[in-house]
């Protein structure tokens, strides 16, 4: 096994092997992961047995340390479906043979959830044992089975009807981008002094390159004004709501209770994931949050971080 650092020259060669691999999304394609080049130092590497790539590791490096890249929110092995557990081992012990050699002190790997994979994918979890990682966050993400989903709580429901009272209706696309994202920018504002990580200017470019992948959903009312709203990273696997933001006319008026009970009705994928409910690498949990998202069905994934320091 042998770990080569990725280049633009091998751009079509990842993102191929990133399309058909079993736990990869579109997050990792160049076209995503570049659009903030000027903000990470890439470090990704592409694992070859013989002359076979068979996995790929998004990586962003700062001074020493190595990290599931620094733009993503998972990231670590990507395998496609003729990797083995044991060519997964192999990548493991070539990646920290590799830190080794080239002065890197610390390892952060963030693994990509299950709900994310179309086959079993987490042999690394048994390579980083292996390798003496340890977890040093985990975050608490509600997700719905959409194959089998939960009913939804009787608050839940009251708050569509609520919504569907008042007349307020669903759009879809790219209309309403500016207005969302202004809504969504005073919330982060006013209610975590954030802001999105994203600007809208990025938004715009990274709709533009994943048409299919990145949807924005938003809920109005009769005079046209946007009230709530949700961004959708669309995988093969998952419907993930990247943000989610509702004034606080929205919140009063159900305007989520409304725009999610549709999107669970007709979600096409096999999950619907709200994104985490925790603060400070999972040592503090928005009960309040958790509530609602668990409100529409959702139960626990958990998205962690794990670490090693090279000795």
């Amino acid at each position: 096994m042998k770990a080569e650092r990725y280049t633009s020259a091998k751009r079509l060669e990842w993102d191929e092997f990133v399309e058909q691999s079993i736990n990869g999304t579109f997050l990792f394609k160049r076209g995503f992961m570049d659009y903030h080049a000027d903000r990470f130092e890439d470090a990704s590497l592409m694992l070859y047995n013989d002359k076979r790539l068979c996995a790929v590791m998004p990586f962003s490096k700062e001074g020493t340390t190595l990290c599931s890249h620094g733009g993503l929110t998972y990231g670590g092995l990507i395998v496609d479906g003729r990797t083995t557990g044991e060519e997964q081992l192999e990548c493991y012990d070539e990646l920290i043979r590799m830190c080794k050699q080239e002065g890197i002190t610390r390892v952060i790997i963030k693994p990509v959830p299950h709900i994310y994979a179309t086959q079993g994918s987490e042999m690394q979890a048994y390579a980083m044992f292996r390798h003496q990682f340890q977890r040093t966050a985990c975050g608490v993400s509600s997700t719905v089975n959409l194959r089998s989903p939960l009913p939804m709580q009787t608050l839940r429901k009251r708050g569509r009807k609520k919504a569907e009272a008042l007349g307020l209706k669903i759009g879809s696309g790219t209309g309403n981008m500016a207005d969302f994202h202004a809504l969504l920018s005073e919330v982060l504002q006013s209610r975590h002094n954030v802001m999105p990580v994203h600007t809208l200017d990025e938004m715009r470019l990274l709709t533009e390159r994943f048409p299919e992948n990145i949807q924005l959903y938003t809920i109005f009312d009769k005079s046209g004004r946007v009230l709530a709203g949700t961004w959708l990273f669309i995988t093969k696997t998952t419907i993930h709501a990247q943000y989610i933001a509702a004034s606080d006319e929205g919140t009063n008026s159900g305007a989520l209770d409304l725009l999610f009970g549709h999107l669970i009705a007709t979600g096409q994928c096999d999950y619907f994931d709200f994104g985490i409910s925790t603060e400070h690498g999972g040592t503090v949990l928005n009960h309040g949050l958790l509530f609602q998202k668990e409100g529409f069905g959702g139960r626990t994934t958990v998205y962690e971080t794990w670490e090693k320091t090279i000795g």
